[in-house]
């Protein structure tokens, strides 16, 4: 089955509805079990081509994605972790879910991509010397724009397959591909970053990423964390190489839904518009080597007052984090008044959504309280 979507705003709605529209007809989907409980399924793999994968912010409120643990763990995979504290504070279940002692991550995407795989092409093996995966694949195709190779591992065979019936953690998604293409096309085509008709006739340079995957939650996995990493990781790609950010293709062998936690009439009815054309965006990258080291830090970091050199860190994801703590602390009239300062108009919407259900909720519980 394929797909073509504009942004994963128009994917969820178009794949919930698909989803339950078909969940009638048995040559389409199934219900079975697994691990995790009753799923439905669609009995092919599934591709899903997103146009303009950087309008990846899911805005559809029943549907409630976490925008600040989505934003947060996408920057710690491009700095490489596989340490449960810094994402558990903003999911405190995930440690519960997907860690098997509470420490690391089996399965970690960052970790796989930057530290995971040893360097086995050295003359004498040092088991001390990690690939920095992203780090060849940028230089590759720099070198060889042409090429058919770039290809990023996330599965490990020699590691993975001891495990199978141990950890809690398999790779959900297993590789990823990365080939560049020249297009005589706006480049607003693809992202709201430029004015429109900058590049008009010119031919530009754009980076087409293919991600693999295995079995892929539709709700909370393709439509909710996964567009969020991995549309990080092709832009900080193509950021690193110099082009542009083109098609985000995900081809998924087992696409499902547990049926617990499927609720399309209350999804499909919800739909949040946000003007991507119209909006006001910031780029991941700057500067590449600037962002590799900050972003280290900023996983870490306890001080939001600190000002980072890379915009995208300063103007978005540091007000972000800022803005969660101030809700961790039910300080919710601060924790609005951050958000506002959030530069990106996607963001900032999300956020101040989320933070005003929680607001919302917690008056309601303290009220209620007060009268018991």
């Amino acid at each position: 089955m394929n797909y073509q979507f504009r942004n994963v705003n128009d994917a969820f709605f178009g794949l919930v509805w698909d989803m339950e529209r078909l969940g009638t007809y048995s040559n389409f989907t199934r219900q079975t079990d697994s691990r995790a409980g009753k799923v439905r399924m669609f009995c092919q793999p599934v591709m899903v081509t997103y146009t303009n994968p950087l309008e990846r912010v899911l805005f559809n409120r029943a549907r409630d994605a976490n925008p600040f643990f989505h934003l947060f763990e996408s920057l710690w995979m491009l700095a490489g972790r596989n340490d449960v504290a810094p994402l558990a504070y903003y999911n405190s279940k995930i440690s519960e879910i997907a860690s098997d002692d509470g420490v690391v991550f089996n399965g970690a995407y960052g970790h796989r991509w930057r530290t995971h795989f040893q360097d086995y092409g050295k003359e004498k093996f040092d088991p001390w010397t990690n690939i920095d995966q992203l780090y060849y694949l940028i230089e590759h195709l720099r070198k060889s724009p042409n090429s058919r190779r770039s290809v990023l591992e996330i599965y490990d065979a020699s590691h993975d397959l001891m495990l199978l019936d141990e950890t809690k953690d398999i790779p959900c998604n297993t590789h990823a591909y990365f080939s560049l293409r020249q297009d005589e096309e706006i480049n607003n085509k693809y992202s709201c970053f430029e004015e429109d008709n900058e590049y008009e006739g010119q031919y530009d340079t754009y980076l087409d990423m293919t991600v693999c995957n295995r079995s892929n939650d539709l709700v909370w996995g393709m439509l909710g964390a996964n567009v969020v990493h991995f549309s990080f990781l092709q832009e900080y790609m193509a950021a690193c190489i110099g082009v542009k950010v083109g098609l985000y293709i995900q081809f998924t062998n087992n696409l499902h839904a547990y049926l617990n936690r499927f609720e399309p009439g209350k999804w499909i009815h919800d739909k949040t518009e946000f003007d991507y054309d119209h909006c006001t965006a910031v780029p991941l990258v700057k500067d590449p080597s600037t962002f590799d080291f900050e972003v280290g830090e900023f996983i870490d970091n306890k001080d939001w007052t600190r000002v980072w050199q890379e915009p995208f860190l300063n103007t978005v994801a540091a007000p972000m984090c800022w803005a969660f703590e101030l809700h961790k602390r039910r300080d919710y009239r601060s924790s609005l008044n951050a958000i506002e300062t959030i530069a990106a108009g996607d963001w900032r919407l999300a956020a101040r959504n989320w933070i005003e259900k929680r607001k919302a909720n917690w008056e309601k519980k303290s009220a209620q309280a007060s009268t018991d």
